[in-house]
């Protein structure tokens, strides 16, 4: 084994100092590269769970959501007064709303969040007080 440059001719303890900090020189780019794709794997996976997890809410949303249609549907075509008729129709526009809401849930592709009342729209690694960000740039709204 040769001593690197520079260490040549030195004591003991100083060619071990030495040596440390000769390997912490080299060591460090490669350990500095692990701990980023340790960070980009990490926010990966957690961008995978997030966008499953908006599936699986919307699949399982769909159904009770479908009955409550289905149950307005059947409402409407009752004879009812003017108020029923009313609160019937504000029924059917929220379910509606619902329905477009879920439809966007279903096209996120990617897990992005923006504050929500009261947070600090510039710090967004704040998890309280930030909510998910529905893009619908490259979606219709039918």
């Amino acid at each position: 084994m040769s001593i690197p440059e520079g260490l040549q001719g030195r004591r003991a303890p100083d060619l071990w100092c030495g040596l440390n900090v000769k390997c912490e020189e080299v060591t460090r780019p490669p350990r500095l590269a692990l701990a980023r794709q340790r960070e980009q794997l990490l926010i990966a996976e957690r961008h995978r769970v997030m966008i499953e997890s908006l599936g699986a809410a919307c699949h399982h949303l769909g159904q009770p959501l479908s009955v409550v249609t289905l149950c307005l549907d059947i409402l409407e075509r009752q004879k009812v007064g003017p108020s029923m008729e009313k609160l019937i129709r504000q029924g059917v526009e929220g379910v509606e709303e619902v329905h477009r809401v879920m439809k966007k849930l279903r096209h996120v592709a990617a897990y992005r969040t923006e504050p929500y009342i009261g947070s600090d729209e510039d710090d967004v690694r704040q998890t309280h007080g930030r909510i998910l960000k529905i893009d619908t740039a490259n979606m219709s709204d039918s």
